[in-house]
Order: structure tokens, then sequence, then C-alpha cells
């Protein structure tokens, strides 16, 4: 908010706003000391008598002609020193400005001949040296735009605030632009996937909406490329006619049936007679750019008569747009008074009403597009609950080959291979006496089977374990067989696996807070294995071999390792695993002697020696590093 008209005759007391702050800024309106056709410089200017008063912001056409040069002065008097700034904009079109003596600001060149005259629309915030009185003298020149001068006040106020209000605006006219041509890319991939002129025309509509904004407003364009003043202008006013142009094309393609078509002749031989003025100077285009406004407005009304129809015929998709072109056109008819009105004060706020519009008109085209492909998604909805229903039973990869005509006994391995088996068990799973310990083991076994998936690869048939049959209280998985091992290492990459396993099942075991020491038995066994189809009835993948005997043996050889009041989570391995092993992971493991323990391993006669590893609770179980197997 601004102090209302501060400067007077050329001066402005402003110690009370100084004092109080009772802004972050000030617009320093009023009436300015004014000399025209004449280039007095700071000194200068304190000697030659004051003839006329200009108002502040406004063009000096209502007093001059629209060519030729000036002196603007104002003083300021405040408070305090401090650290202050100005922020310059909005004049047109040369300016150079002095702050107490000191040359802050340039932009273009200033001249009394058109000939060495330079336009230029920059703009900035100039920080001022500490004073309490401030003597600001600008130096105005233009021979382009039919109205020069200050047409946007300078803001006065402190440095810091000035600066990080206008990145605030700036990033806000970025965000903007960015999100709108965003919706135009996403609109123009849809018309050329569908071959569609609606989308077409509102992508369209959406990329000159993007470069309006970018030569309005904050003038985002400037903090990239350096654009002639002259081009800069244009660009403004084309995309300004253009807008309304596509808007008018784009709901007239989308409720042809509802737009006045009788009249569309006439709206033609409108477009037709406005076009010409659009490559003319300058100063004829801005001279009658209120001519361009008004037949915008015209674009505006029809916009709205043929959504009016088309909300009244109950036209599906018309509602959505009918309320984003009230938004817009309440912003919209701003942005046209804006434009006519000599007094510049605000910013224009085209952008934001058009995020609106679009966004609405992007609905609207979703609702038709919905209503268009109803009936064909109601043809296939019984297919796709039948596919959704199938990937609980197969793997992603299988179904896409079923779709592209294999059998589905050609989808997985059935050949013989080797694998490391897995066999996990809950310990004395029948004694937990939990009103959740179903719950319990179902958490278990949803995240032990979420990791076996990590890194499934359908084309080379590889992931972390595949899960062969999940019991009551455990569940069986191999590693390598039928999905290839993703390290390439079966033995190690299954340890992992399991002590994985384990650091689940101790975690849940917490979270379930029973009074006892809950534990678990993991066998793991390195041996031969086959895939399988029955070749009769339901045609189930299964797994059949050595490997699975002896996992689930080697699991239960924890009745001869644990002692029956010892309560600890164990991993048993088979000797050949064990010797597959890292270095490292053998480290930790503990050598049963078979023979001197006077035991034997069910379905494997010939094992003298297996290796197991007591896992007392959670903390002692190894979180083992998988960025080895990920990374595979």
């Amino acid at each position: 908010m601004a102090v209302a008209q501060p400067i007077q005759n050329g001066r402005a007391d402003l110690t009370e706003w100084s004092r109080y702050r009772i802004t972050e800024s000030v617009s320093l309106e009023g009436d300015w000391d004014f000399h025209w056709e004449h280039l007095y410089d700071p000194e200068e200017v304190k000697t030659v008598p004051v003839t006329e008063h200009l108002k502040v912001p406004a063009a000096w056409t209502s007093w001059h002609k629209s060519f030729g040069y000036g002196t603007y002065r104002a003083q300021i008097k405040v408070a305090v020193e401090d650290d202050y700034g100005l922020f310059i904009s909005g004049i047109s079109s040369a300016t150079r400005l002095w702050v107490n003596g000191k040359l802050l600001f340039e932009a273009g060149t200033v001249s009394t001949d058109s000939r060495t005259h330079k336009p230029s629309r920059k703009m900035g915030v100039i920080q001022l040296p500490p004073a309490t009185h401030y003597d600001i003298v600008i130096w105005v020149s233009n021979y382009e735009h039919v109205n020069g001068g200050i047409k946007i006040p300078l803001r006065f106020g402190l440095y810091k605030g000035l600066a990080a209000d206008i990145q605030r605006h700036t990033l806000l006219d970025a965000f903007v632009i960015a999100a709108i041509f965003a919706i135009g890319l996403f609109h123009l991939v849809t018309a050329m996937i569908r071959s569609d002129i609606i989308p077409l025309s509102l992508a369209l509509l959406c990329f000159t909406i993007s470069v309006r904004a970018s030569f309005t407003g904050m003038r985002v364009i400037d903090a990239f490329f350096d654009i002639p003043f002259l081009v800069s202008y244009k660009i403004e006013y084309v995309s300004f006619y253009l807008v309304g142009t596509l808007c008018e094309l784009s709901i007239m393609f989308l409720f042809y049936q509802d737009y006045p078509k009788k009249l569309l002749p006439f709206r033609i031989a409108c477009h037709a007679l406005i076009y010409p003025l659009l490559f003319t100077s300058l100063f004829i285009m801005s001279k009658y750019l209120w001519i361009v406004s008004i037949h915008s407005l015209g674009i505006i009304g029809f916009g709205m008569y043929t959504l009016l129809q088309a909300v009244r015929r109950k036209r599906v998709g018309a509602g959505w747009l009918f309320k984003g072109a009230i938004f817009f056109s309440a912003i919209a008819t701003f942005d046209i008074i804006q434009s006519l009105m000599v007094e510049r004060k605000y910013i224009y706020f085209l952008p934001l009403g058009f995020i609106g519009f679009i966004l609405s008109f992007s609905a609207s085209i979703a609702q038709i597009y919905n209503n268009i492909q109803k009936t064909m998604l109601d043809a296939v909805e019984s297919k796709h609950h039948t596919l959704d229903q199938l990937k609980k039973i197969v793997y992603p990869h299988q179904i896409e080959m079923i779709g592209d005509g294999e059998p589905i006994e050609k989808t997985m391995p059935t050949s013989q291979g080797e694998a490391c088996v897995i066999s996990f068990d809950i310990i004395s799973s029948s004694k937990i006496q939990h009103e959740k310990a179903k719950e319990f083991f179902r958490k278990v076994f949803m995240r032990c089977s979420e990791i076996m998936m990590e890194g499934y690869d359908g084309v080379e048939l590889k992931a972390a374990a595949y899960r062969i049959k999940e019991m009551g209280d455990g569940f069986l998985c191999s590693v390598g067989y039928p999905f290839k091992s993703l390290t390439g290492h079966m033995a190690q990459d299954a340890l992992k696996l399991a002590q994985e396993f384990a650091r689940i099942f101790h975690e849940e075991a917490r979270r379930l807070e029973y009074p006892d020491l809950l534990s678990c038995g993991v066998g793991l066994a390195l041996e031969s294995i086959e895939g399988f189809y029955p070749a009769s009835g339901t045609k189930e993948y299964d797994l059949y071999g050595k490997a699975i005997v002896l996992a689930t043996r080697y699991e239960g050889m924890r009745k001869a390792i644990v002692k029956e009041d010892e309560q600890s989570s164990i991993i048993i391995l088979q000797e050949r695993v064990y010797f597959s092993l890292s270095p490292e992971q053998r480290q930790s493991f503990q050598l049963f002697d078979l023979e001197a323990a006077k035991a034997a391993v069910r379905d494997d006669p010939a094992a003298k020696r297996l290796y197991f590893l007591k896992l007392f609770d959670s903390a002692t179980v190894e979180s083992p590093d998988l960025s080895e197997k990920k990374a595979s």
C-alpha cells in the first residue's frame, strides 16, 4: 500500500512515513516539476524557475505532443537516514536519472534529436546513498510511442524490501508463464496423438499467453534476452490481439453447434480489418490500440454468448468452461481498461486469469473426452478386471508375453537349474497368544515378499528372490532360479536376504510388544532345482528339487543346535553355501560338527558339518548393505 499522492508541487515530506514505516514503500505520485523540451543537469535545474507541474503517473501527451523530451524533478524529505532505494519502470522511452547529483540509472540514450535518441524498456531497483533529503532529476525523451513520459510511478522505500518485492513478483510471473507453457505442451501432445484441432487451438492459446506474459508485468524475458525496444512492444501488442482471436476460435471449435454462425462472416471481417493495424509503426499501433481493445471486448461477448447457449443446452463440459470464462472475463476487462489508460498504476493480472480459464478449459475438454470414451471403457471393463486379478497370481512379464501370444508354459523357465533356497520359519508360532498374531505374521510375510521383488527385471528374468510357497508360519524362496541372482553370487545374495528377513521379523516382533522373546529359524541350501507346469488341470507354475528339501531340513536342525530353554533366532547354512560366501560373511558363523554331536541332516547323509549364526534379538541382526544388489 502506498501513501496517496505524496508529491505536491515537486516536493514530498515523508518524515512521518520514514519514522513510523506506515507502508513498506511509497509510490511517488503527484505533481512533479517539469521542464518541456529542456534537459537540465542536476545543478542547473536548481536555478531554473519552475513553470509547469506535470502529473505522475501520466503521459505528457495530454499537455504536449507525443514526441519530445523533458526534465522531471522531485525533492523528498525523510526523517532518518537509512538504506533507501528506488524502483523504476514504465518510463517511455529513454531515461537518465540522478539522485543528489549522482547518475544512478540510465535506460537507452536520452537526446533532443530523434536520430541520436535510443529507446529502452529497462527497469530496475537502485540503491540510494544515506541521506535525509533526496533531489531526484529525470531526463526523458520519446520518439516512438504515442504516450511519452512517466506512465508508472517510481517507488521509494527500503532498498532490501524493494529488491525482495521485485524478486517475488518476478518469480510469480515466471511461475505463471512456466505453468501456462507446460499446459500448452500437454495439449499440443494431446492434439498430435488424437489429431484433434480443439487441444491444438488451446495449445496455441497457451503459448501466446506465455509470450504475452513474458513481455508484460515484470517482463521476465528481459532476464534472458536483450529484446530491442520496438520488437518488445510489437510482441506485446500483437500477442494481446492473438490471445483474443485464439480464445474465440477455441470456444467455437469446442461448442461449434452453439456459436452464432450467422454472425461468423461479420466476425471474420472484424478480424480482417484489425490485422493490418498490427503491421503499422509502433506510434500508429499504440495510438489506435483502443480499436483492438474494443474488438477484444467483442470477443469476450461472443465467447460468453456461446458458453451461455452451451450451458442452457446442457452440453458436456460447458459448466466448467463457463465458470472459468467468468473469472477470466473480469480480469481481461480489467487488463483492457489498463491498456487504454494513460496512467498505469497496476501490474497486469491477465496471466493469472488465464491460468484459471485454461485450467477450466482443460477440465471441459477432459469431460468431453471422458464422455466419448465412457462407452469404450465400459466394453472392456470386464477384460481389465480379469487382467487385474491375473496380476495377483503371475508376474508382469508373464502377462506381457501372454498378451503377445505366448502360451503360459513359455513364460517361466522349466529346465533344470541350481538355486540357493531359503526356508524361513517362525519358531513356536502356535504358542504366540496375542490377538494380533495373524496380523503380525501377515506383516512379516508381506515385507519379506516386497524385498524379494527388488531388482525385478522381466526382460532379463532377474529379481532378489522367487517366492516358492508361503505356509501359515513360514515360507520358502529361491535365489538364482527361476529368477537370476542380481549379482551372480547366489549364496552371498541369499545370506543377505536371510539376514534381512530376520531383521524384519525382529522389527515387527518388537512392535507387537509381546512379553516373551520371539524367534525365527532360517535354513539355506544350494542344490539343484527345476520349474514345471502340471500336465493337466490348472497350469500353476511350481518348483521342486533337492534344494527345497534340504533348505527345510537344515532349518529343522535348529533343534539340535539351540537348547530347549534358549530363545534365539538362528540362520543355518549348508556347508556348500558356507564355502560360497565371501570371507567377511563367513567370519560370524560357527561350525557345528554333526559327527561329534551324533546328529545327521535328514536327506543329506553325506553332510559332516554345518554352520550357524545365532541372533538373540533385533539389535544383533545385521542389516546388510543391499546397494550392491540394487545396483546390479
